[in-house]
């Protein structure tokens, strides 16, 4: 069952009282009607269960029936720096918070496809919390502004490079390294790959660069893939 992101202010005496246009017409496409159970989470990770006292498409009343605070979550924080893709770049949002990313940032790279104007910020969070609700994160993803490989990278900490050629560290050798941190940053490239210079870059700023395997996976499967092994070598 989805859950609903609420403020914790929300809830009074156990009762739960929200005018919220976009979750009602979520709730009335759900079919939910009185006497039902939903699931709502708050900015604290408290996940209350909510038996509906009434609704209709302006508001929803209910009584609070069981409180739990949400696991649903990596122990440390993972940002992605996530370079632009031309044909799934909703995907590749998607594939992020599924995965326990904390804060994804889009980037234009040399091999980047798609056209700045096309990217629309706005619509990646609206997935970003579509896809928060289906897998009941327990909490939301902040997708940032457009901007580019490098300033991305100086304003990041404790980066480290997906990359399918001219690696120089393992994951392990990264998560020894970096298992005290509470930050991690993940750079995965776009359709084509990095470019020479962009490795240049990676490179001078001695960034390690990791492979996930033998094989070459497409970006948005790539996050999945290397922000788990990530995520495991550091949390293990």
């Amino acid at each position: 069952m989805p859950h609903f992101l609420i403020k914790s202010t929300d809830i009074k005496d156990n009762k739960l009282q929200i005018f919220d246009e976009a979750i009602l017409k979520h709730l009335y496409v759900m079919r939910k009607k009185t006497g039902e159970t939903v699931k709502f989470i708050d900015e604290n990770r408290l996940v209350s269960h909510v038996m509906i006292d009434n609704i209709d498409k302006k508001m929803l009343s209910g009584t609070v029936i069981s409180s739990t605070y949400s696991k649903r979550f990596l122990s440390k924080k993972i940002k992605l720096i996530q370079c632009a893709l031309k044909d799934s770049q909703l995907d590749a949002i998607s594939n992020a918070v599924q995965i326990g990313v904390d804060t994804i940032q889009p980037v234009l790279s040399d091999f980047t496809s798609v056209k700045k104007n096309a990217l629309n910020i706005e619509k990646m969070q609206k997935v970003a919390y579509e896809t928060f609700k289906q897998c009941e994160r327990a909490d939301l993803a902040t997708i940032l502004p457009l901007t580019t490989l490098e300033a991305a990278i100086a304003n990041s900490k404790n980066v480290i490079v997906l990359g399918e050629r001219y690696c120089n560290s393992t994951i392990k050798e990264f998560a020894s390294k970096y298992k005290q941190e509470s930050q991690i940053t993940v750079v995965v490239g776009p359709e084509g790959g990095f470019s020479d210079n962009e490795f240049d870059l990676f490179n001078s700023l001695k960034l390690p660069i990791v492979s996930i395997g033998n094989t070459i996976l497409k970006a948005e499967n790539a996050i999945i893939s290397g922000v788990g092994i990530i995520s495991y070598e550091l949390e293990k």
